[in-house]
């Protein structure tokens, strides 16, 4: 069609479009290699030049053809329009794939064509050092065997950066630990993994809280006492190492508990007033602003419920 701004011409039919010939597979080469993948292998065929060529980065893109393993695409290092060789990468499916040539107009298979068989298992015999400060950044060597497959390692829950050595030895990097604990360490592959367990232990971190809303409660909530000593039950947020306590939101003459927390504290309340008012005890975790409290009335006799009427 030709347009400009008076009007429009239109011939039918100019153009005939056919589509490229079909790609076809006769033989493949090797027949089985190891799912770890970085050999080479052979297709043998016809029409593999009869696209623009092959890539691995724009799958389904107009005119390019691309050889998969399965149903992951392989990057072609070479080929003509009858051989194309390339480099199979990891797969982490085992036994008999498929081997095709695919392009946005057709594709061909060779059904069962490579038997991948699976590498051995990861294996973790011991670490150095065992114990590791929380703050992190520290070093720690992982020894054991068929270690170069491996593809993420954990350090209790978190998966953590590491270098692979040899075969038989692994360098990762610890994180940082808000509470003293003792973890498992984990290597794991595509096809297997290993675990140390309760094998490093963090340590200089905080306790481990106790399992309960941040904050702290006096005689575990109570709101009546006829004692000025009276228990605190403090909960603290995972990583906090000091507690700052006192009868006063000004927090002056504060009780300071360095790494020594713990989840009852003794504690005398401010003498009460001629009107039994509320005796209020706060806290603050760490360096934080955020502050807690609780209250309670000290009173010789706690008030009891004796009759009650409702209206309506």
């Amino acid at each position: 069609s030709l347009y400009n701004a008076w009007g429009s011409t239109t011939f039918s039919k100019v153009f005939t479009y056919t589509a490229a010939a079909a790609p076809s597979i006769t033989s493949i080469s090797p027949a089985a290699g190891s799912a770890v993948g970085g050999f080479e292998i052979t297709v043998n065929g016809t029409g593999f030049a009869s696209a623009y060529g092959f890539t691995t980065n724009c799958i389904g893109c107009l005119g390019y053809n691309t050889l998969y393993v399965g149903d992951t695409p392989v990057e072609v290092t070479r080929y003509t329009d009858s051989q194309i060789v390339g480099t199979v990468p990891q797969i982490s499916r085992v036994g008999s794939v498929d081997v095709s040539v695919r392009n946005s107009w057709t594709s061909v298979t060779f059904p069962s064509a490579l038997q991948l068989t699976k590498p051995a298992d990861v294996h973790l015999v011991s670490l150095n050092p065992i114990t590791v400060d929380a703050s992190g950044g520290y070093t720690v060597t992982l020894n054991g065997s068929n270690l170069s497959t491996v593809s993420t390692v954990m350090i209790g829950t978190e998966s953590v950066k590491f270098a692979i050595v040899s075969e038989n030895q692994i360098i990762v990097y610890s994180p940082y630990s808000p509470v003293n604990s003792t973890v498992n360490v984990t290597a794991s592959s595509l096809w297997s993994n290993s675990v140390l367990p309760n094998s490093l232990t963090f340590t200089g971190g905080g306790p481990v809280p106790p399992d309960g809303q941040i904050g702290l409660s006096i005689n575990a909530g109570d709101r009546f006492t006829a004692n000025r000593n009276v228990k605190l039950n403090l909960v603290w947020p995972a990583g906090a190492t000091t507690a700052y306590i006192s009868n006063d939101g000004g927090f002056s003459n504060a009780l300071t508990l360095v790494k020594t927390l713990q989840t009852e504290v003794d504690w005398q309340l401010d003498p009460p007033g001629v009107v039994p008012l509320p005796a209020i005890v706060y806290v603050r975790y760490n360096y934080n602003d955020t502050t807690y409290f609780d209250d309670i009335i000290i009173d010789a006799v706690s008030p009891i419920l004796t009759y009650a009427s409702a209206t309506g």
